[in-house]
C-alpha cells in the first residue's frame, strides 16, 4: 500500500471524533493493507516502532525537525519555528505551507508505506560517529518524496504522533476484520483484549489475525521476556471499606519504589517497568542476585532504595534516581536497591497466573528469599478490622507509603483495575 493512501485514511481520522466512525475507518484500512505489513501499520498507530519492550528510539530532536520542514519548505528558519510556537503542531505548519505550492514540486516519486517504516526502523538504528547526518538524509529522503497530507503525517511521527484514538479502538477494529455476527465480533474484541493483556503487542495479534483469524490469537500463551500488563489496584477511601468488600483477606504492604516485572530463564534475566519498557541495564545489581535464582519464572515486584546506615528504605524521590542511562554502576553502589517479590506469573514452564493469589503466594514465600536484597513483601492474612490498622500503621513506621489488601481467591487480573486488589496510602 502506498503511504499516501494510509495518509489519506489518518486524514479522515484526524477530522472525526466518533468513536464508532473511527473504528469503522480502522477496519477498512486494516482490511486493505497488505498481511505482511499490518502489524508495522499498527505499530504505526500507536506512535512507535515496535512494541514498548521492543522499543526504538527514532531521536530526531524538534530542532532537528523544524530545520529539516524550514529546507523542505523553503521558509526560513527562523519564520518556521515562531509559526510552529504559535500553531503548536508541526503537521499543521506542514499543511498550511503546502496549500500554497503546486503539488507537482512536492515529491518525486510515491513511497510504499513499508518503505517510509523501515526507513523510521533504519534511523532508529543509526547511531556512531555522522549518525546525526545519516539520520536527517533518511528523513528527508520519505519526506522529499511525499505528498502534502504524507508530509503532514510523517513530520508528526518523530515527536508528536496522535490520532485520537488509543488502543481499544485498534481492538475493536480488529475485531472488525473477523467476519461473522455481531456476538462473533464481540467474542472476537473479548479473545483479543484478553491476548493483548498477557503479550502487550498489537502488531502481533493484528499479523495473526490478518494471516490465520482469530483462532490463532486464542493459542497465545505466556510467553518468557514478553512482558504481561500489570494489574492494577482500586482505591479505598477508608479501611473499613476494606472490610466491607473483602471479609477475609490478605494485605500486603505498598510500597514507593519502581514496579518491575523479572523475566528469567537459565541465565537470561529481563527486567520491564510497569509501562512494559526493557530497563534491564539500569539495574545490574537487581540482575546479578536475580539471576541466581535456580528457576525459570515471572515475577512482579517492586525495587526501593535502601539505607544501610539508618537501615531504613528512602523516599521514591531518592529512589527514582537509580533510573539512569548512564553512571549506573556508581549510583548502585551509592544507592543499593532491595527487590520486594509480591506475585508470581509463571514459574518453571507453568502459567500460574490463573491460580488463586493465595496459591501464587506460597510460591512467593517459598522460592523467593534471597535475603537481604531479595525477598517478599510482609503479609498479613486477617479479617480483623483491627489487624488491619494494626499492620497500615506499622507499614508506615516502616518507610513504606500504605498497604494492598488482596482477595485470596482471585487470579491475577492482567492490565486491569479491579476490587480484587485495593489500595489504601496515607495520603
Amino acid at each position: 500500500m502506498k503511504f499516501k493512501r494510509v495518509a489519506e485514511y489518518f486524514e479522515k481520522l484526524d477530522n472525526i471524533s466518533s468513536r464508532l466512525e473511527m473504528t469503522s475507518i480502522l477496519t477498512t484500512l486494516f482490511s486493505e493493507i497488505d498481511a505482511k505489513d499490518i502489524s508495522n501499520l499498527v505499530y504505526f498507530c500507536q506512535g512507535t516502532l515496535g512494541p514498548k519492550y521492543k522499543a526504538r528510539e527514532i531521536n530526531i530532536g524538534q530542532s532537528t525537525l523544524l530545520s529539516l520542514v524550514s529546507e523542505y519548505l523553503s521558509v526560513p528558519e527562523d519564520e518556521i519555528k515562531k509559526e510552529f510556537f504559535s500553531l503548536g503542531d508541526i503537521g499543521l505548519l506542514v499543511e498550511k505551507h503546502n496549500q500554497r505550492r503546486k503539488q507537482s514540486t512536492l515529491f518525486v516519486k510515491e513511497l510504499e508505506f513499508r518503505e517510509v517504516f523501515e526507513t523510521f526502523v533504519k534511523i532508529s538504528e543509526t547511531t556512531g560517529k555522522g549518525s546525526t547526518e545519516k539520520k536527517q538524509q533518511l528523513f528527508k529522503y520519505i519526506l522529499l518524496n511525499s505528498d502534502a497530507i504524507s508530509a503532514k503525517y510523517l513530520v508528526r511521527f518523530p515527536i508528536s504522533f496522535r490520532l485520537g484514538f488509543g488502543d481499544s479502538t485498534i481492538i475493536d477494529a480488529l475485531a472488525g476484520l473477523c467476519v461473522g455476527k455481531e456476538e462473533d465480533i464481540k467474542k472476537a474484541r473479548e479473545i483479543i483484549t484478553e491476548k493483548y493483556q498477557l503479550v502487550s503487542d498489537l502488531g502481533l495479534l493484528a499479523g495473526l489475525i490478518k494471516d490465520n483469524g482469530i483462532e490463532e490469537v486464542e493459542k497465545l500463551r505466556v510467553t518468557l521476556f514478553t512482558p504481561i500488563k500489570s494489574q492494577l489496584c482500586e482505591r479505598a477511601e477508608t479501611l473499613e471499606e476494606i472490610k466491607e468488600r473483602m471479609g477475609k483477606f490478605a494485605v500486603d504492604t505498598k510500597i514507593d519504589g519502581f514496579r518491575q516485572q523479572i523475566h528469567k530463564k537459565g541465565d537470561k534475566v529481563k527486567i520491564f517497568s510497569r509501562q512494559e519498557e526493557d530497563i534491564t541495564n539500569m539495574f545490574p545489581d537487581i540482575v546479578k542476585v536475580v539471576g541466581k535464582i535456580p528457576h525459570d519464572f515471572i515475577i512482579d515486584c517492586e525495587s526501593i532504595a535502601y539505607d544501610p546506615e539508618n537501615k531504613r528504605y528512602h523516599t521514591f524521590q531518592i529512589t527514582i534516581t537509580r533510573k539512569r542511562k548512564y553512571g549506573i554502576s556508581e549510583k548502585s553502589k551509592e544507592l543499593p536497591l532491595h527487590l520486594k517479590v509480591f506475585d508470581c506469573l509463571y514459574f518453571d514452564g507453568e502459567e500460574v497466573y490463573s491460580k488463586p493469589f493465595i496459591k501464587r503466594r506460597e510460591l512467593v514465600e517459598e522460592y523467593f528469599s534471597y535475603q537481604p536484597i531479595v525477598c517478599p513483601t510482609e503479609l498479613l492474612i486477617t479479617d480483623s478490622l483491627d489487624d488491619l490498622k494494626s499492620f497500615f500503621e506499622k507499614s508506615l513506621a516502616e518507610g513504606f507509603e500504605g498497604i494492598i489488601a488482596k482477595s485470596l481467591d482471585a487470579p491475577y487480573k492482567a492490565g486491569l483495575r479491579g476490587y480484587s486488589w485495593i489500595k489504601f496510602k496515607k495520603s
